[in-house]
């Protein structure tokens, strides 16, 4: 992959809200909100980038493991529903990075829920962490959105902004 060229910084898909996912209520069940996020975001980066999670693993040397989520869940997908999901790398620094996902409606007018996750990147030989290589500093420096003004204690203060944001586009349709 080339580094250098522009890359697309937030990634966006549709999917569906599947029957088996969802509570008798038909609200998409909040441990499998976690599912429709990791996915979207592998599909998105294969379709984006060209690249799976284990291809950029074998690529870059890096094996992240999860090591902390913030997820808000403000408004249920419901079962049937298509929805929009939103993935952007938002934070790295030498051996950690942390992606923002949205879940929206179809209409892109009210967020539905949001989540940050932290990985931080480890040795598969020790499991000790480890820093990113240089090529992928640099991969990283081309995927990253500006402007989130990321700090790990930020999160609720990004959520407002966005609530503030979707409900002013609602408000306007």
């Amino acid at each position: 992959m080339d580094s250098k060229k522009e890359m697309e910084k937030e990634l966006e898909s549709e999917l569906v809200i599947r029957f088996q996912d969802c509570d008798p209520f038909g609200h998409l069940n909040n441990a499998k909100y976690l599912d429709y996020f990791f996915n979207a975001r592998a599909d998105q980066t294969l379709l984006y980038y060209g690249w799976s999670p284990l291809k950029l693993s074998q690529e870059f040397n890096a094996h992240w493991v999860v090591t902390n989520h913030q997820i808000s869940y403000l408004r249920p997908a419901m079962f049937g529903e298509t929805v929009l999901v939103k993935t952007a790398l938002i934070f790295f620094d030498h051996n950690s990075i942390t992606t923002e996902c949205q879940m929206l409606d179809k209409e892109k007018t009210q967020l539905k829920a949001m989540i940050w996750t932290t990985l931080r990147n480890v040795s598969m030989q020790t499991g000790k962490s480890v820093d990113h290589s240089e090529k992928l500093n640099e991969l990283l420096s081309n995927m990253i959105i500006p402007d989130t003004h990321y700090t790990p204690l930020g999160y609720y203060d990004r959520l407002q902004k966005l609530k503030d944001y979707y409900k002013s586009l609602s408000a306007k349709g």
